[in-house]
């Protein structure tokens, strides 16, 4: 029984509750039937997009290589570039160069590596941006 689609005036106050518990158990539900995982992983993206009211996301999974964690992306929302995407995109293209010249690789960096390495690298990309024109900028803007 799905009670998430049904809320009545009485159950008003616990069905954020009620949701996220049927958003649990759709989410095992999804695992016990696809053994690979797959369009599990899928499903599990969709119901952490809508329960967060978020239009982009992925999923990943923690993989151990010699005892070291590291994530394998296994689901992602569809990012193609439409009319909005593109007017954001020349709207960010404006500000901080060096952080968004760099959010892509850290992105590939956490994705493709241990959480050392990504935590290394990402402290390194912390202190070149923090020591930039940007972030004076970016400083000085909200002064």
């Amino acid at each position: 029984m799905n009670l998430a689609n049904a809320p009545s005036a009485n159950f008003q106050p616990i069905y954020p509750f009620v949701r996220l518990l049927d958003s649990i158990h759709q989410i095992q539900l999804r695992f016990i039937n696809d053994a690979a995982g797959s369009e599990a992983f899928e499903g599990l993206l969709a119901i952490f997009l809508d329960l967060t009211d978020s239009k982009y996301g992925f999923t990943a999974e923690v993989l151990y290589r010699n005892d070291r964690p590291s994530l394998k992306a296994r689901a992602l929302t569809n990012i193609a570039w439409n009319e909005e995407t593109l007017l954001w995109a020349r709207e960010l293209a404006q500000r901080a160069p060096l952080s968004l010249r760099y959010a892509m690789p850290a992105v590939a960096t956490a994705i493709g590596n241990d959480l050392d390495t990504t935590f290394d690298y990402e402290v390194k990309l912390q202190i070149l941006c923090s020591t930039s024109e940007d972030q004076i900028e970016g400083v000085t803007a909200f002064m």
